[in-house]
């Protein structure tokens, strides 16, 4: 009781049957192949009638390779257009998210300047680095938001490596930061799998230390 998590994702449109009803399942057009566009107007609409609200584009476009789908800002633009633009007013609509790799920033910039006529209500955006390297995430978020303007971002992605103590550390420093910052309206560590660094959640589904430090802080 208390947790503050209220939404997941899983890089995908289709929702697992056991996914949580207490969650908002968000749906993800991870990129623009056959695989996620064919299935994309159906998923949605079943993600939309169970009560989804927000839609996420493309996964990393400006990587290719990495778990980046490999887009160029014009392919995402017209991309955007086809398939993220049609349910506008339906949800609410998120940009490509990407890296914070050194063409993560500039590739939004061309994709936002370039996706002329498309509907945009929010920002996401991804951050991996040291827990110890504070200063660079929160350089790092308020340089995406001098790229997203008026609109709010969301942290689909972040991780700080390091020690578990390193890592309790860091999300006990920069979760109260970001909680005061009006424009971050939404964040996500990555991430859940029991087997992964810095999990949140141990075999049996339960939070693991650093997961209790993360959930009864998150939004």
């Amino acid at each position: 009781m208390g947790s503050q998590v209220s939404w997941a994702y899983n890089w995908a449109s289709d929702m697992d049957p056991a996914f949580p009803s207490s969650l908002e399942f968000v749906p993800m057009s991870w990129g623009n192949g056959a695989d996620h566009t064919n299935s994309w107007v159906a998923n949605v609409n079943i993600a939309l009638s169970r009560g989804s609200t927000h839609l996420l584009a493309f996964n990393e476009p400006d990587k290719c390779g990495g778990g980046g789908s490999c887009m160029s800002p014009q392919v995402a633009a017209d991309a955007y257009r086809t398939y993220m633009k049609p349910f506008a007013g339906q949800a609410y609509l998120g940009a490509p998210a990407v890296s914070n790799g050194g063409s993560g920033l500039p590739w939004l910039t061309q994709f936002l300047t370039l996706c002329t006529g498309c509907h945009i209500d929010f920002i996401p955006i991804h951050w991996y680095d040291k827990a110890t390297n504070v200063p660079y995430f929160k350089a790092y978020i308020g340089s995406a938001k001098a790229v997203a303007g008026s609109l709010n971002l969301w942290i689909t992605e972040f991780n700080g490596s390091g020690t578990e103590a390193e890592q309790e550390t860091f999300l006990r420093t920069v979760l109260p930061w970001l909680d005061s910052q009006t424009y971050v309206s939404h964040y996500s560590w990555f991430w859940c799998d029991p087997k992964a660094s810095g999990a949140i959640v141990d075999g049996a589904a339960n939070p693991t230390s650093l997961g209790k430090v993360y959930a009864y802080s998150a939004f």
